[in-house]
């Protein structure tokens, strides 16, 4: 998944004030999570909690770092209490979404993208898990759309690409989707998800082509 990233600046403008050193933490384990180190960044932020049971963004910042690790219950509790602090949290909204969304439990998923959405428009990995999820819940063509968007703002995210591709798949338009699929392996050469896909999908078109 790409993650969405708490900016520093988040941090400095939040509400709920904290001292120098709480902050110098937060931008310390952001930086770490930026760099995929985790871990130690939900070492930090628990150093921060220990001081400051409240503090929204380090259980913003440790709700993402424990999806990041797919500790889903984890990353659920966190979430769910930084919503308790402040129920416009779009982070929360997001990790909870993205974690319904996992499970197929495509109401409430929508539920917190589309809180998320409402407080971060246009973030691309927001739209992009709501197009997915608008596609599984039978709304292919306003799915597609939205996928279609996310890749106007980022076109070489490879998770979306792959998405699009899954959709017109089962859609039945293999050659697009063979396409899609084939832009998602040029920008991650390593995209097992894509190389599984284009295996998939040329079978089928093999064997639609024998039964012609």
């Amino acid at each position: 998944m790409t993650n969405i990233t708490t900016q520093i600046s988040h941090l400095q403008n939040n509400e709920q004030i904290l001292p120098d050193h709480l902050l110098d933490l937060l931008s310390e384990a952001e930086a770490l999570k930026i760099a995929g180190e985790h871990k130690e960044a939900i070492k930090i932020i628990q150093i921060v909690l220990c001081e400051e049971p409240e503090c929204l963004v380090a259980y913003e910042q440790i709700a993402d770092n424990y999806l990041i690790l797919n500790q889903d219950l984890k990353a659920q509790k966190a979430a769910e209490f930084a919503l308790s602090l402040d129920s416009a949290s779009y982070i929360a909204h997001y990790v909870l979404g993205f974690i319904k969304l996992k499970s197929s439990k495509w109401d409430e998923s929508y539920f917190h993208l589309k809180k998320a959405d409402e407080v971060l428009p246009n973030n691309p990995e927001i739209l992009r898990c709501l197009g997915w999820n608008l596609f599984k819940k039978g709304k292919c063509t306003k799915g597609i759309i939205l996928l279609e968007r996310v890749l106007t703002m980022a076109p070489e995210d490879s998770i979306a690409l792959c998405d699009l591709g899954v959709c017109y798949f089962e859609l039945k338009y293999f050659d697009k989707a063979l396409d899609i699929f084939a832009r998602a392996v040029e920008v991650e050469p390593n995209n097992k998800r894509a190389k599984e896909m284009i295996k998939v999908a040329e079978e089928v078109v093999k064997k639609l082509s024998a039964e012609e």
